[in-house]
């Protein structure tokens, strides 16, 4: 959900859960997820420099929404490429443009339209740059010139941010969609299905969200709820999609794992008392008595070993959100909002040092959040795909 603002800023709502009103994150024209932000705003811990000192006079008012990233191949030289793009006599542009190092242009903003894709057509929509942005690579299009580890990773960092900022959005090349079929091969080379896989697959813990706040909400409303309310409902992924943003962690993530351990906060665990988000400290240890170490609960006339948390907001979504980067980030890579809630989260529930920041993706927890955990991924990367359907 994004709202005007100043010129230069793009803003996000960040939470808009009944307990903590709404909190409104800016984001500098400039700047996307990636790396730490010099501001200092938490809300912006894990963005990466764009560069706007090359400008594009070729553009025209956006009137439609994005729907769609389609991506170019140059076929030129950086220095050539951006030149062309910025003539007004070529009456091409682009969006972005990525160097071979990583480095990012922006050459129109995203509320305008560039003219990319020329003669085009997608699922029967023929207007393609008007519900588009364009994002060039530098390549020579060749399908020989490679495209360097860099440049891939800033071309994932982007879209996920751009899915951050507009929804989902689909994902083609020029040659997916230039008329007739054949007219263009870019980018030629790109190691596109692989990527596209990957992009999908197995999705990063730290990162934009990929979903809304009212598709994980409605996620958790498709199933009857006997022990939380709608209300209820609201204010859990409302303190979800919050406190991931302060640690900057994909929320549609951490909700989808929670959906996946909890059955959609219907299991015993995930009940008051208890409160347990995803079987913290859940060991399928059962004893007849209180043992005196350890932490447990009880179920009947059985204490069962695991962790109860005496709110959602307060205790258990930063043990939740804290536990998994703990996991996914190296100590020494943290920022100071990411190290604030995994000192909290191990102080509920110590985790093992070989674990520590083993697991930069969903993949990576199992066989150690989960266990075995051979179907771990593709049960809470399906849970995501059907949060973005609703």
């Amino acid at each position: 959900m994004h709202k005007r603002a100043a010129p230069g800023t793009i803003v996000i709502l960040a939470s808009a859960h009944p307990s903590a009103g709404a909190r409104i994150c800016t984001y500098r024209r400039g700047w996307l997820w990636g790396s730490p932000d010099p501001g200092g705003d938490h809300c912006a811990s894990t963005m990466q420099p764009i560069d706007t000192t090359h400008r594009s006079p070729n553009h025209e008012p956006r009137t439609r929404p994005i729907a769609l990233v389609v991506l170019h191949a140059t076929a030129g030289s950086l220095a050539g490429s951006l030149a062309w793009l910025c003539t007004p006599a070529s009456k091409v542009s682009t969006h972005y443009l990525i160097a071979k190092s990583g480095h990012v242009y922006q050459l129109v903003d995203d509320d305008a339209v560039a003219w990319h894709a020329g003669r085009a057509e997608w699922h029967g929509e023929t207007a393609i740059n008007d519900i588009s942005l364009g994002v060039e690579l530098e390549n020579a299009n060749d399908g020989r010139d490679p495209y360097p580890a860099a440049q891939v990773a800033a071309l994932t960092t982007l879209v996920r941010a751009l899915f951050a900022r507009y929804g989902p959005l689909a994902l083609a090349r020029h040659l997916d969609v230039a008329r007739p079929v054949g007219r263009k091969s870019d980018p030629a080379g790109f190691p596109w299905e692989s990527w596209r896989a990957a992009f999908a697959a197995d999705p990063p813990i730290v990162g934009p969200a990929t979903c809304t706040l009212e598709q994980a909400a409605a996620l958790l409303l498709s199933v009857p709820h006997p022990g939380y309310t709608r209300m209820d409902i609201s204010v859990i992924v409302g303190g979800y999609f919050d406190i991931c943003a302060r640690g900057g962690v994909d929320p549609c993530v951490v909700v989808a794992q929670m959906a996946h351990e909890t059955g959609c906060l219907t299991s015993w665990w995930s009940q008051r008392p208890r409160r347990n988000p995803a079987g913290i400290g859940v060991t399928g240890r059962e004893m007849a008595t209180k043992p005196k170490a350890g932490t447990w609960q009880k179920q009947n006339n059985v204490w069962l070993e695991g962790c109860a948390f005496g709110g959602w907001v307060a205790e258990a979504i930063p043990a939740h959100v804290g536990r998994l980067l703990a996991y996914a980030v190296k100590p020494d890579a943290a920022t100071p909002a990411q190290a604030a809630l995994i000192e909290t989260a191990l102080a509920v529930r110590p985790l093992l040092a070989e674990y520590v920041g083993a697991a930069p993706t969903v993949g990576g927890l199992a066989g150690r959040w989960a266990v075995p955990g051979t179907t771990y991924r593709a049960a809470i990367v399906a849970i995501m795909e059907r949060m973005r359907g609703l």
